[in-house]
């Protein structure tokens, strides 16, 4: 069975489309993000949680305005990117969150991977189906990494404006284009001393060891302007309480 924090983030109107999707969809399509760039529909923000006027972000050209009528104007959700590297444990602690918070929301990543890839749970597509899914306004925003392309369902606002407070798995190189469609976004950094994250890479069996240092050099740099940081260094349950303390705390000065 569908658990209903999934739907809530990912639900569908009598059409077929995501929140807010109706009044898009007869917009012309924007193609996919370049690689680290960030695409985002048109929105006012009555709060923190909602979008701004739609931005697209990238490094060199950017991106055609998007066309999408404006949405209604949000009430006061809470939208919290989580970031960190790889081996952070960022699926594990998200779980146990969840599972301590089920008044929480956690959106369901559309990606061009197959579902079967493991890890999170996310919804794997083509390329195609993507590209169909925005020319129809079905993402809040989207980016593309590592040679996929990730977007967050644009249901979110749904929740958003019933005051819920929505986490998703995010990427590092998009919160600046994140940020100018949704400006009050907070995030949350997870992340383990490197001799850690090196243990729990190799541990995974995953990449080759020349990658594993790429991610660990990554990993050094400074969290992102008002990030809060949730170090998981011991086990999943202090990870989760640690979690948890960082999203009752202030954001840190940007």
């Amino acid at each position: 069975m569908t658990d209903p924090r999934w739907r809530a983030a990912n639900g569908r109107g009598a059409d077929g489309l995501g929140a807010g999707a109706a009044q898009r969809r007869a917009s012309a399509s924007s193609p996919v993000a370049p690689e680290s760039s960030v695409s985002g529909n048109t929105g006012t923000s009555a709060n923190g949680g909602g979008p701004g006027p739609a931005s697209d972000v990238g490094s060199g050209s950017a991106l055609p305005q998007s066309r999408f009528a404006p949405t209604a104007p949000r009430a006061n959700g809470r939208l919290v990117a989580v970031v960190g590297p790889s081996g952070a444990g960022k699926d594990t602690i998200l779980a146990g969150v969840l599972a301590a918070r089920p008044d929480l929301v956690l959106a369901r990543r559309v990606i061009t991977r197959p579902s079967s890839a493991g890890g999170e749970d996310f919804e794997g597509v083509t390329a195609a189906e993507f590209e169909t899914r925005l020319a129809l306004g079905l993402f809040a925003f989207h980016w593309r990494a590592h040679g996929l392309c990730y977007g967050i369902p644009c249901s979110i606002d749904v929740d958003l404006a019933a005051g819920r407070l929505v986490l998703f798995n995010g990427s590092r190189s998009a919160l600046p284009g994140i940020r100018a469609i949704y400006p009050r976004v907070e995030v949350i950094v997870i992340t383990a001393p490197a001799g850690v994250l090196a243990e729990r890479l190799a541990a995974r069996g995953r990449e080759r060891p020349r990658d594993i240092e790429a991610r660990l050099r990554r990993a050094l740099l400074p969290p992102p302007p008002g990030a809060r940081e949730v170090v998981n260094d011991t086990t999943p349950a202090l990870g989760v309480a640690r979690f948890l303390e960082a999203l009752n705390a202030p954001a840190a000065a940007g």
